[in-house]
């Protein structure tokens, strides 16, 4: 069936908000007979995908915009453990029941370190003490967007299972997840008491827990730069600048178009400013939307009703990306391979400088083992550097199916792997915020440029959407990606197309 851009826009690239409100109907905990089969993970040389971060989404293959891990060891020690959250005291750990095991059924998005870790390390020791078992099953990012997500709404599918923002208020208010259960965590002041301040607060839904947060974003994206470029470039001095004092937006494109290559055609061999337009809208949004708020932007006016897309901020904000490709000459907006756009900074191929976050450094080893050690962590660049404004979250975040006859055993894994198996979580590649985690995991602490990470982790601040914001994000980066595309590469007139995709997302939020 043909889809116009604006039938696009209205019903939200996964079409969940009408079949939500339907999904009162039983289901089984187990997966429904229509779910895709699991997939395994990709061998060494295949791009590793993973969620990303909000304000920086993860990209389809390199997922989310979520991608991998700490410095320190890829493969945590078995049994490592993670000390409870500060002014909490955790209900005694059970003892192994006799007796056939509960099979859990575990649906998450496919981020081979993480789901490695789940496996040899966390599902393990889950089953013996206990005593479950895992149905685990696992898609490529988008897939798992488009193929296993819009099953629950028929109120079917796994026990436990993550999501992101895109489907929170959805699922909740559709009576897909199950009312967080504190029993585990001690009671709910225990619970408020184990996360990180902040972080259930961004979560809550109607004043509800319904989320598990052993995704969020804790630690906002930095700047990555091949130091190996910088110094070619005669700027390497600049790397430890920047890690003290962020880029201004203004500066970072003739910044990096010293590191820019091109042919002896003129053509741009090697970007200096790497734009991933090639992994979706998540991706390309995020290169807009932190530039847009730092300037004071609002996605939408204080009483939900307006659209401000095309505010002065937001022509600012996509006139610099124009500016970088077309002025600066640090870009050519070339399109994505199979490798991920983490994989290019250490193999020196096509791209000098990325956005990314932590996660990234999994996949700089497993891609250019001998080079990744070239990559430098610059701080977010800004629009004011003297007073840089850093979000964390949301990420991806756990929920239990309301339907589930498991949902006691499900609430009780998911403390056990947000508190006995933090660490090993976060040595993986994902950061699960509890109380003081950036003093409880050692392996924050491996980082390459760990200062830069701490700094970024300890001066952000939990970011909070409202809730027709979220409801209409899906739209609102679908629209970005077909804006940004008419201007940078058919060179439409920007105010214009600014324009025509505010009103398509106005016409979202009129239909809420």
């Amino acid at each position: 069936m043909a889809l116009t851009r604006r039938t696009v826009l209205k019903s939200g690239a996964l079409g969940l908000g009408t079949i939500l409100l339907a999904a009162c109907g039983g289901g089984a905990a187990s997966a429904p007979t229509s779910a895709p089969a699991a997939t395994s993970a990709p061998s060494s040389g295949a791009a590793a995908t993973k969620p990303a971060a909000a304000a920086a989404t993860a990209p389809a293959g390199a997922s989310g915009a979520s991608t991998p891990a700490s410095g320190g060891a890829a493969t945590p020690a078995a049994g490592a453990t993670t000390a409870p959250a500060a002014g909490a005291t955790p209900a005694a750990k059970p003892a192994a029941a006799s007796g056939p095991a509960v099979k859990l059924v575990f649906w998450r998005h496919q981020y081979d370190p993480t789901d490695k870790v789940y496996k040899e390390v966390v599902f393990p020791d889950a089953k013996a003490k206990l005593n479950l078992d895992f149905d685990y099953q696992v898609q490529r990012d988008d897939d798992y967007k488009a193929k296993m997500l819009p099953q629950l709404a028929s109120g079917g599918g796994p026990d436990i299972f993550e999501a992101t923002e895109a489907f929170r208020f959805k699922f909740a208010r559709a009576g897909v997840y199950a009312p967080v259960d504190y029993t585990p965590w001690g009671g709910k002041d225990k619970w408020d008491a184990f996360w990180q301040k902040g972080v259930v607060d961004a979560l809550k839904i109607d004043g509800k827990d319904f989320n598990v947060p052993i995704e969020w974003g804790a630690i906002p994206n930095d700047y990555f730069v091949n130091g190996a470029h910088a110094e070619e470039a005669g700027i390497g001095g600049d790397i430890q600048k920047y890690q003290k004092t962020p880029i201004s937006w203004k500066e970072i494109g003739p910044w990096a178009a010293k590191m820019t290559k091109k042919d002896a055609n003129g053509r741009v061999t090697r970007d200096g400013f790497m734009i991933q337009h090639g992994y979706g809208p998540d991706r390309t949004f995020s290169f807009w939307d932190p530039h847009f708020r730092q300037l004071g932007g609002k996605a939408v006016s204080d009483d939900g009703k307006t659209s401000l897309l095309n505010s002065d901020q937001g022509i600012q904000a996509m006139q610099q990306l124009y500016d970088y490709v077309f002025k600066d000459g640090a870009s050519m907006l070339r399109p994505q391979d199979k490798e991920s756009g983490s994989a290019k900074l250490p193999k020196e191929e096509t791209s000098s400088t990325i956005g990314m976050s932590q996660w990234a450094y999994a996949t700089f080893k497993q891609l250019a083992p001998q080079k990744w050690q070239n990559i430098r962590a610059l701080l977010h660049p800004q629009v004011n550097p003297d007073k840089p404004l850093y979000d964390s979250g949301p990420g991806w975040s756990y929920g239990v199916l309301a339907k589930s006859p498991n949902k006691d055993a499900a609430f009780k894994f998911l403390y056990f792997a947000a508190n006995d198996h933090g660490n090993d979580l976060f040595d993986s590649g994902i950061v699960t915020p509890v109380v003081g985690w950036t003093e409880k995991y050692p392996g924050f602490k491996k980082l390459p440029d760990a200062e830069v990470w701490a700094k970024l982790a300890n001066e952000a601040t939990p970011r909070v959407q409202a809730e027709r914001e979220l409801l209409t994000g899906v739209q609102r980066s679908e629209g970005f990606q077909r804006m940004f595309e008419a201007v940078m590469f058919n060179k439409a007139d920007l105010k214009t197309e600014m324009d025509k995709w505010n009103k398509d997302v106005q016409e979202a939020l009129n239909g809420l």
